[in-house]
C-alpha cells in the first residue's frame, strides 16, 4: 500500500459527522472512527505500507513502478512479477 499522507485515513480523518458504518459496521461511527476501524484491520493482516511515498511513473508493460518517493527521501523502484525485488533508483 503506497500513501502519500504521513497516516492512513485518507479524506475521513477530516468528516467529524457520523453516519459512517452502517452497512459495514452496523453503527453510526465519525469518519475517523470509521477509518481506524479499517486500519486496525489493516495492520491485522499485516499489509506492508509506506508512508508519505508517491508514484511518479508506472510501467504497465512490465508491472514495474517507478520513482516512489519516500518522506524519509529515499527514492526507490519497485518490481512486481516474475522478476520482483525492490532496489534503489538512480536519483541523478
Amino acid at each position: 500500500m503506497i500513501e502519500r499522507e504521513e497516516r492512513l485515513g485518507g479524506i475521513l480523518k477530516q468528516c467529524i459527522h457520523d453516519g459512517f458504518g452502517l452497512l459495514h459496521f452496523g453503527e453510526r461511527l465519525s469518519g475517523p472512527e470509521y477509518v481506524e476501524r479499517f486500519i486496525r484491520e489493516f495492520h491485522e493482516l499485516k499489509i506492508e505500507c509506506e508512508l508519505q511515498t508517491f508514484v511518479t511513473r508506472l510501467d504497465p508493460w512490465n508491472k514495474t513502478v517507478w520513482n516512489l518517493y519516500s518522506g524519509n527521501g529515499t527514492a526507490f523502484c519497485e518490481s512486481f512479477g516474475a522478476d520482483a525485488g525492490k532496489a534503489l533508483c538512480d536519483s541523478g
